[in-house]
């Protein structure tokens, strides 16, 4: 994968810009994309010609970042940080796919085409140089809120009509943005659900429990499964505890026990020395098993932290 100097070194100032509008249905739990471009214009004598404006809110989404750092489910950056995850690993190449497919056959001709879009990509280029820039639309792009409003602006002290045609909202920001290999990612809820990850992460859940099974350290895995169902917070939690794999290291789950009876930390173990997974101390033990609970070297306090970063 490449860096974020890789990214903030794309030639933006001699770029280009077109839009694409993508629409997603899912079949069989499987996400199925089309890609249509659609023709841009503007008021180019008043500096809103759409084109430029489009290149420009990539460039700034991207010269304002700081950090980068590796993708995890559980990973919670800042504005200035973008997570990035092999473009391999999502659905990125079925898009570009649908993109790739050349001719008029893929123009917007009508309205309707617009209607009900996941989301639109941004394709900046610059030469033999690409990137490709996607935004989750909203719920203005639906046919009833797409009909139910018009454009005004304020000028002088009044509010002045300028449409009553359909109005679709191009933001100043986006989700996610592929270069090369790499896929950056500034909205990480907004990207999932563009990747469908939540069906994935569902998957993994289950992949999980019966890995966590396998390897012997509970006394059941049952209502764990129960407990995680479908809800995000959990399928992150347990797809980042089978990634980072504490639960296999002896030595680990040693320590675990003893700092549990030392602190009092209310996690059960049955006579054969199995973890009894209680819904009412899951939480617990999911920070616990993911290693997010941390003891200050400077303060002597315990904290439960929401996601880690090594620093030595």
């Amino acid at each position: 994968m490449i860096t974020l100097a890789d990214l903030q070194g794309f030639p933006f100032n001699n770029a280009t810009a077109s839009l694409w509008i993508v629409k997603k249905r899912i079949q069989q739990k499987q996400a199925k994309y089309t890609a249509r471009w659609v023709e841009i214009a503007g008021e180019e004598e008043n500096n809103n010609d759409l084109e430029s404006q489009l290149v420009s809110t990539v460039n700034n989404v991207v010269t304002i970042q700081k950090d980068d750092l590796d993708y995890d489910f559980v990973a919670t950056p800042d504005e200035f940080c973008l997570l990035k995850v092999d473009a391999q690993n999502t659905n990125m190449p079925l898009i570009l796919d649908k993109m790739n497919i050349p001719g008029d056959e893929c123009q917007v001709t009508s309205e309707k085409e617009l209607l009900n879009a996941a989301g639109y990509v941004i394709h900046i280029q610059a030469g033999d140089e690409s990137l490709y820039a996607f935004k989750k639309t909203s719920s203005s792009w639906t046919t009833k809120k797409v009909k139910a409003s018009y454009g005004a602006f304020f000028r002088n002290g009044c509010m002045i009509g300028i449409s009553q045609e359909s109005v679709f909202q191009i933001y100043k920001s986006v989700d996610f943005i592929c270069y090369k290999d790499t896929v950056f990612i500034s909205d990480k809820r907004s990207f999932e659900s563009a990747m469908n990850y939540k069906e994935s992460m569902i998957e993994r859940r289950d992949e999980a429990v019966t890995d966590l099974e396998a390897s012997g350290i509970f006394s059941s895995v049952d209502s764990i499964s129960e407990f995680i169902g479908e809800d995000m917070r959990y399928l992150r939690s347990i797809s980042s505890i089978m990634d980072k794999g504490f639960y296999k290291n002896n030595e680990f789950m040693t320590r675990l026990k003893n700092k549990n009876q030392e602190r009092n930390w209310g996690i059960e173990f049955d006579e054969y020395g199995k973890i009894i997974p209680n819904t009412d101390r899951m939480p617990d033990l999911f920070k616990i098993l993911n290693d997010f609970r941390l003891f200050s070297e400077l303060s002597h306090n315990i904290y439960d932290v929401p996601s880690t970063q090594s620093v030595a």
